[in-house]
């Protein structure tokens, strides 16, 4: 009896442990952003911790309670489990009482998700460890959680996909950046087969355990649960659950093979989308590799996802396209090539040089590996890079960047910042020093050993050629780095979530409902497409001077920041729609002169120009597709408006129009004699080449760059006449691919 006495003291020390454990690692979790929020990320981190320790409770309290009896044993070990799944619900919910709630209901979904089976997934593992091996019970426990944890491992490295579903780490949707994010059924039916699974598991094991079973029937206890799993990693592309090249090239089933990639496109994309995509990729493949002064050591596979919404579901990361240079592979949808291609395929470059298995830079460095992507592909927005981080250096948007190059910096700010800057500066380097030099820093992170000079040097260096640009316009650094990271925002997966079910409800014209989830949203954060959608509402529902109210109200809440630009404008179309010209007016010219960026300084100077003809503007700014073309196309009757053929474009590309009909508008000549008129025909060059007419392309492209602009649009046209004139030259090897439907 006293040894019993000893045991269940023993045993009961170590719940007393994990309680302490929790409570100090879930104090901690609220100084963190985004696992302070009782929601996805406090569920999954909290997760895989009760995981760990209820299996080693549950090896504990079935030694020590072995001598009482089953039913004993069981009961001790429900005690303790209920209190490690309470102690974290239970700090959160304390501090949610004082901080406030992003949605209690959400977050317990969550929770209920993600927590609730790890206790038993925790306590399967011990007790199967226990069975297995009980002299070395907590080494078996180990390699078996392990051998759990290699399976998503296996699958993010080997597949193709970007997201997991795992008994441990229970889901992950791809990339940060992806905001929305909830429980669906998908995710229940997987963590209920979860809940089934390793119950019977542990029910099997801790029974089989009582009785002293033989090595025989250990043996033949085990078996089934692991010839299960395999036949559940099998099967799950099937369910969605993971993805495959084949389970990819199933769903992307049509296959044109040119001289350095594979590419599988949805079969929806059109014949001629299909033939622009594939030159597009030869046309960067070729102009990397004298980047890279290499070739990729193989032919690099491409997927192209006919939207996001495939994207995310075949492969995650909805809103960020991806490359995996281990498998030299790159992901990306079909209305997005055009500006992350060159990015993607820039990162199975860095393949040749990257180090280990995973092929990128020294302890996954963001920074260098999103670095010299950016610098290979040194454009962003129509924007030359090296003008942008002037942009963000000389207008209140220095960074330092020395610690940017450190640990997990990258993400501490703005994503745009980092990209900037880290692409910016690696530019730098590479334009300085050679490639050569470069590919050594990536896998060795010494830059006084390959530079022969220390990174404060360097930097300095850096910062006196950004200060050699011509970029003082604080609106446009606004516009572009005023905006808050993801761990800086408010509750941002519930508000995520919420967003897109009001904008649903919008679209359905479900205007109350919508509304009321717009103005919720709004209760809990100054959230600009919260706002937009209610003032939306607003004017829908015909309550302009609601909606007018609402925006003059708001706008002073996100100063220098690109939504108060964007806010501006839309204020000045309420007003034009509520027929009070001059305040609308006032609006567009002072967006004019603020120039915040080019296309919203583009349509605020066509708006002015429709000034004149106050009905004409009123039918634009309230019109449809179709009316809003119409009555570009006679402001530019006897004239071009320039600044109106940016989005000439854009109605004629949404309307479906042929291309040649299109045409027919341009039958004055084309003057290139300022930067706007230089501008609108840099982008009917790339509409030309969008619609296979290479020698048209070409010959705009030329055209635009007789203007002297300053160097930012400079960059620019000139790479859009490389690659029309690239184009006009080679679009024959297209002869060359290999179709497979």
């Amino acid at each position: 009896m006293q040894d019993q006495n000893i045991n269940l003291k023993k045993m009961k020390r170590f719940p007393l442990i994990s309680i302490i454990i929790l409570a100090v690692v879930n104090v901690s979790f609220l100084f963190l952003p985004l696992i302070s929020v009782f929601g996805y990320e406090f569920s999954l981190f909290n997760s895989l911790l009760v995981t760990i320790l209820s299996g080693v409770f549950a090896i504990r309290t079935m030694i020590y309670c072995r001598s009482e009896g089953r039913r004993k044993t069981l009961k001790e070990l429900v005690k303790g489990l209920i209190i490690l799944l309470l102690v974290p619900f239970i700090i959160s919910l304390i501090n949610s009482f004082f901080t406030g709630f992003c949605s209690f209901s959400n977050g317990l979904l969550f929770y209920f998700t993600f927590v609730f089976p790890a206790v038993i997934i925790g306590s399967a593992c011990g007790a199967a460890a226990l069975l297995l091996w009980e002299r070395h019970k907590y080494i078996v426990y180990t390699l078996l959680l392990f051998a759990v944890a290699l399976i998503t491992l296996y699958e993010i490295y080997f597949n193709p996909q970007n997201f997991f579903y795992s008994p441990l780490f229970v889901y992950f949707s791809g990339t940060i950046y992806d905001e929305g994010l909830s429980v669906d059924l998908k995710l229940i039916f997987y963590r209920s087969a979860n809940l089934f699974y390793f119950g019977i598991l542990f029910f099997a094991a801790f029974f089989l355990w009582y009785k002293k079973a033989t090595l025989k029937k250990r043996i033949l206890l085990i078996a089934p649960f692991v010839l299960t799993a395999g036949c559940f990693v099998a099967l799950s592309p099937y369910l969605g659950y993971s993805s495959t090249v084949r389970s990819l090239s199933n769903e992307l089933d049509y296959r044109i093979e040119t001289e350095n990639f594979v590419i599988h496109f949805d079969p929806r994309v059109s014949d001629d989308e299909k033939e622009l995509i594939a030159l597009h990729h030869e046309y960067y493949y070729t102009e990397l590799k004298k980047y890279f002064n290499e070739d990729v050591k193989q032919k690099i596979e491409s997927f192209i996802f006919f939207d996001r919404k495939q994207k995310k579901n075949l492969f995650g990361a909805e809103n960020a396209d991806v490359a995996k240079p281990w498998l030299r592979q790159l992901y990306t949808t079909k209305d997005n090539f055009n500006s992350t291609l060159r990015h993607e395929i820039a990162h199975c470059f860095t393949s040749n040089f990257g180090g280990k298995i995973f092929k990128v830079a020294e302890w996954f460095n963001p920074s260098l590996i999103e670095g010299i992507a950016m610098a290979a592909d040194p454009f962003y927005d129509d924007n030359y890079i090296d003008y942008v981080a002037a942009l963000a250096f000389k207008n209140g948007y220095k960074i330092n960047i020395r610690t940017l190059f450190e640990g997990l910096n990258f993400f501490s700010q703005n994503s745009s910042i980092s990209y900037i800057y880290a692409g910016s500066f690696v530019k730098f380097l590479v334009d300085n020093y050679g490639i050569d030099k470069f590919k050594l820093l990536y896998t060795d992170i010494d830059f006084e050993k390959y530079y022969g000079k220390k990174l404060s040097f360097l930097i300095e260096d850096y910062k006196s050629y950004l200060s050699t640009w011509e970029a003082d316009n604080k609106n446009e650094a606004d516009y572009y780095f005023g905006r808050k990271s993801i761990f800086a925002k408010v509750c941002p997966r519930f508000i995520a979530d919420q967003l897109t079910e009001a904008w649903d409800f919008f679209n359905e014209k479900k205007y109350n409902k919508a509304g009321e989830m717009f103005a919720d949203v709004l209760k809990m954060s100054d959230n600009y497409s919260a706002l937009t959608g209610l003032a939306a509402v607003f004017s829908q529902s015909g309550r302009k001077d609601s909606a007018i109210y609402l925006l003059k109200k708001n706008l002073n809440s996100y100063p220098g920041t690109a939504y108060f630009f964007n806010l501006q404008f839309q204020l000045a179309d309420l007003y034009v729609v509520a027929s009070n010209y001059s305040i609308a007016d006032s609006i567009y010219s002072a967006l004019q002169l603020e120039n915040p960026n080019r296309t919203i300084s583009n349509l605020s100077s066509m708006r002015i120009a429709l000034k004149d003809f106050d009905t004409l503007l009123t039918i634009y700014v309230n019109g449809k597709n179709i009316d809003k073309y119409l009555i570009l196309r006679q402001l530019n009757s006897k004239s071009y408006n320039y600044n109106s053929i940016p989005s000439v474009i854009n109605l004629s590309e949404v309307l479906e129009e042929n291309y040649n009909v299109f045409l027919k508008q341009f039958d004055k000549t084309l003057i290139v004699n300022s930067e706007a008129s230089a501008y609108a025909v840099y982008k009917l060059s790339e509409y030309a080449l969008k619609n296979l007419d290479y020698m048209r392309a070409r010959r705009l492209a030329a055209l635009s760059t007789r203007y002297k602009a300053e160097k930012n649009f400079s960059y620019i046209a000139q790479e859009q006449l490389k690659k029309s004139d690239w184009f006009y030259k080679n679009f024959y090897i297209k002869n060359n691919f290999i179709t497979n439907k």
